[in-house]
């Protein structure tokens, strides 16, 4: 790596003195861990080449939203094609979700996530209508099993993830393994089908076939207002993972302490 070699983002930061969205261009130096950055209207530096000893690499994704000095800076795109070539390829994005059936092993699941060298970009839990979860498998309408999977999807709540790491949709897809958790059960106790999942129906986890799918499935969950919020307020009490403590991958082992101690986890969203 040349000592000064710079990867270049798109930022936004929500103005709210002037009620307005900002965008700036952000260079990040990983010899030395400097932020520099440039107001896109004014063309102005905003921001000298400073050092910031918490920023990492692997913190500037496309969707992420990084402190620098005290602003919220939400990643929106690569600001160049030498950005986008080298970053982009280990920042592929795919969709995860556990199931119905899963939710009780959300712990462990999210510890299999970062084990993996996974991002968790953005997590909600959310139950869906009958009708939005014909609409997200509408490619499977005319299977005979497409109205055994619209029953058992509007279940129970579901924990939708936004994956990001180096060909995520492949790895995430060999990690949960085959659809039918039978065969999964047979290829390896490994597999997180194998070990959460019960048949074909009720197999704990997806995850996105191809990019195309990726983005579609992705923006819905996270584009859209698809989805009802399942907090419940009554004899609850709400538990924040600090930012240290998800940087270390400890995200997971929390979750598990908390269900291991009786309590039911009603929402979850970062």
């Amino acid at each position: 790596m040349s000592t000064d070699e710079r990867y270049c983002f798109i930022g936004e930061w929500y103005d709210s003195q002037a009620s307005m969205t900002r965008t700036y261009q952000v260079l990040f130096y990983p010899s030395d861990n400097s932020i520099e950055m440039f107001d896109v209207k004014t063309r102005r530096t905003f921001l000298k080449r400073t050092k910031n000893e918490a920023a990492k690499l692997t913190d500037f994704f496309i969707g992420n939203t990084i402190n620098i000095f005290s602003r919220s800076i939400k990643i929106v795109d690569f600001g160049d094609a030498f950005t986008a070539r080298c970053i982009g390829r280990n920042q592929e994005r795919t969709l995860a979700i556990i199931k119905p059936d899963a939710i009780r092993n959300l712990g462990d699941i999210v510890s299999t996530i970062y084990e993996n060298g996974f991002t968790i970009a953005r997590m909600r839990m959310i139950k869906l209508s009958q009708n939005e979860i014909m609409y997200f498998y509408g490619e499977h309408k005319a299977k005979d099993f497409f109205p055994r999977l619209v029953e058992f999807m509007i279940s129970g709540p579901i924990v939708a993830i936004e994956l990001v790491g180096s060909d995520a949709i492949n790895r995430w897809r060999s990690i949960i393994g085959p659809t039918d958790s039978q065969k999964a059960k047979e290829q390896g106790s490994h597999l997180l089908r194998a070990r959460f999942g019960t048949d074909g129906t009720r197999n704990a986890l997806h995850g996105s076939d191809s990019a195309t799918s990726a983005q579609r499935e992705i923006s819905f969950f996270f584009g859209s207002k698809y989805g009802t919020n399942t907090a419940c307020y009554n004899d609850t009490t709400c538990c924040l993972i600090k930012p240290h403590a998800v940087a270390e991958g400890k995200a997971g082992q929390i979750i598990n302490a908390i269900l291991i101690a009786g309590f039911q986890i009603s929402a979850i969203g970062t």
